[in-house]
């Protein structure tokens, strides 16, 4: 989990300078998506990524959390920068990927990663008959 955290982090940083107004937060999901090149030996011995790594703590969220389980998958994330700001999600019920999280067009996002993965063994012209 902390690699997976800590790549999706690295791929926002990577891509802070490049937002602009008019990005969708499809648009983000799309970009921030993990892919198999993203498990790739580069990826996984990536210097920023493993520096995030190794700031990253787990704690359980407790009967908060639990109760809301399996009606949700209830997480939450906190990042406190190195100047001492802190960002605090809240408790997210649904959080992206889950059926009922209503934030991110679910369609779209799976036609980009059926997309992405597809592409990986057939022509983009061959996929797209299947859409």
């Amino acid at each position: 989990m902390a690699y997976i955290i800590s790549s999706i982090a690295r791929k926002a940083f990577e891509k802070h300078q490049n937002i602009s107004e008019e990005h969708t937060v499809e648009d983000m999901w799309k970009y921030l998506m993990l892919l198999p090149k993203d498990y790739g030996e580069a990826a996984l011995y990536d210097e920023v990524t493993r520096k995030l790594m190794s700031k990253i703590e787990f704690s359980h969220g407790g009967d908060e959390y639990d109760s809301q389980y399996p009606k949700g998958i209830p997480t939450s994330i906190s990042i406190t920068t190195g100047d001492g700001q802190t960002y605090d999600s809240g408790l997210v019920l649904f959080p992206g990927g889950h059926a009922a999280n209503e934030t991110v067009s679910r369609n779209e996002v799976l036609k980009h990663k059926f997309l992405k993965l597809g592409s990986l063994a057939l022509e983009r012209e061959e996929l797209i008959t299947f859409l």
